[in-house]
């Protein structure tokens, strides 16, 4: 699992640095008048988090990319991990599920072609920007300690 939490961590430096790139809005110095911004809060619901389960065979399913898949174990693990380097904005991973498919699935990726797939690692992360960004956290690389490399996705 440490091997995990080191590829979630390369991850999320990866993230930091295409981050970098994105689009930074600058402040008009001669403008006096005040701006105001203000975010609509939204819970997201189990079924926007594909937490959506139900029992089949005491099976838990998972639901990615408009597929279904069974589940025969999750393991959740805390992490503390906070990166304030970029543009005033903090990113924070609180959360990294692995989740171990109950078999093997054909997965066809629309980059890499169809290869197995054994199971998910889904990182929940925070970002809390000082002012307006764009930030694309799907475009990041994740490499493993196996050399193995796998672009991240949202659901």
């Amino acid at each position: 699992m440490k091997k995990i939490i080191r590829a979630v961590i390369t991850f999320i430096l990866i993230l930091s640095l295409t981050a970098c790139g994105a689009n930074e809005s600058k402040k008009d110095s001669s403008s006096s008048s005040k701006q105001s911004s203000s975010a609509a809060v939204h819970k997201t619901t189990k079924s926007e988090k594909g937490l959506e389960s139900a029992k089949v065979n005491k099976t838990k399913i998972f639901k990615y990319n408009h597929s279904e898949y069974d589940i025969a174990a999750k393991k959740v693990y805390n992490v503390s991990f906070e990166d304030t380097s970029w543009a005033d904005t903090k990113i924070a991973i609180d959360k990294v599920e692995v989740l171990k498919t109950a078999k093997d699935y054909n997965y066809e990726s629309d980059e890499d072609g169809t290869y197995p797939l054994q199971g998910f690692v889904r990182v929940h992360l925070a970002i809390t920007p000082a002012r307006d960004i764009n930030i694309y956290p799907t475009q990041g690389l994740v490499v493993f300690n196996n050399s193995e490399q796998h672009n991240a996705d949202s659901t």
